[in-house]
């Protein structure tokens, strides 16, 4: 009933700073819809009853944010305005919202993010992945900005200092996890929107936005703080997706495996080995497919199996 809803008082304050009006918001939403390739009837009354606490159906949300975020010239993410998962769901349709929204929380020390528990149903979730649909939510963030090989570069070599730092003070140490999500979140994330002068650039952007992802994700972990840490492995997968879905991304998947092995859920985890083995066979060098093979061993041998199966890259002759 109406009278049961709570005002959303999130999102009207999101919509008063952008100074939009119901009907031309309405009229923004429906443009970024029919760029996805959906036709919405979007309305005044609509975004009316969004205020008023209603929710919006399907992908709406991620229009409405995407809407907003045109006209406040800032990224605006559906945790922010109140329409999805306040500390960043698990392999978000878009991950540059996911980075907003995790950074957020960390930033801001929120005890309902830090404290958060690892989830083991999430760890099979790189299985059913759609990375198509969240590369073409990627592409259609481009803004026309342009960046080369030496802007990439220089996150690398941050990326490498700040682990180079944890390998000899530990996570809790040293770089403390507020800054490096802060490089992540306010500096690397906006990079990513950028035109790159070549595909291999932009695959390197994405690696190395992975590398920094997974690396926040082990800080969380050397502090405890497990729930965190695979949010992050899982932003980092998705990441390492759009950079290579071969080898970069069933490195992640083998990070994301350990982590479950080393808490005592095994569930999903040989077949998330397997399939990064998979993924990774004949397009990693020899000395990866082997940690790769170790890890599907592990994780067969945890889940009580004695042997994969047949027609594994590991069963080579």
């Amino acid at each position: 009933m109406a009278e049961d809803r709570t005002p959303n008082r999130a999102l009207a304050d999101v919509i008063a700073e952008s100074g939009a009006t119901y009907y031309a918001l309405a009229r923004e939403i429906r443009s970024v819809a029919a760029e996805a390739g959906r036709r919405l009837n979007t309305g005044p009354s609509a975004v009316a009853y969004w205020v008023a606490g209603g929710t919006p159906s399907g992908r709406t949300p991620f229009y409405i944010a995407e809407a907003l975020t045109r006209r406040t010239k800032r990224r605006v993410t559906v945790a922010e305005i109140g329409l999805g998962c306040e500390v960043g769901g698990a392999m978000e349709a878009d991950p540059l919202a996911a980075i907003a929204d995790l950074g957020r929380s960390v930033m801001q020390r929120r005890r309902d993010f830090l404290g958060a528990a690892f989830t083991a149903a999430a760890v099979g979730l790189p299985l059913a992945y759609d990375h198509e649909a969240v590369a073409a939510t990627l592409r259609a963030a481009e803004t026309g900005k342009s960046l080369g090989p030496t802007e990439v570069t220089t996150v690398q070599q941050l990326t490498e200092t700040f682990r180079s730092v944890d390998e000899r003070m530990g996570g809790g140490h040293g770089l403390t996890t507020v800054t490096v999500t802060a490089y992540l979140t306010d500096t690397v994330a906006p990079m990513l929107t950028a035109r790159f002068p070549s595909t291999t650039v932009r695959s390197e952007a994405f690696g190395a936005a992975a590398q920094l992802a997974c690396l926040v994700g082990w800080k969380h972990h050397d502090l405890g703080r497990e729930g965190a840490a695979q949010h992050y492995y899982l932003l980092g997968y998705q990441l390492a997706c759009e950079a290579d879905p071969n080898g970069r991304a069933a490195w992640m998947m083998r990070a994301l495996t350990h982590q479950a092995l080393d808490l005592g859920h095994p569930g999903s985890c040989p077949e998330l080995a397997e399939a990064a083995l998979h993924r990774a066979a004949g397009k990693v060098d020899r000395q990866t497919e082997a940690l790769l093979l170790v890890t599907c061993a592990r994780a067969y041998g945890a889940g009580g199996r004695t042997a994969m199966r047949s027609g594994s890259p590991g069963r080579r002759g």
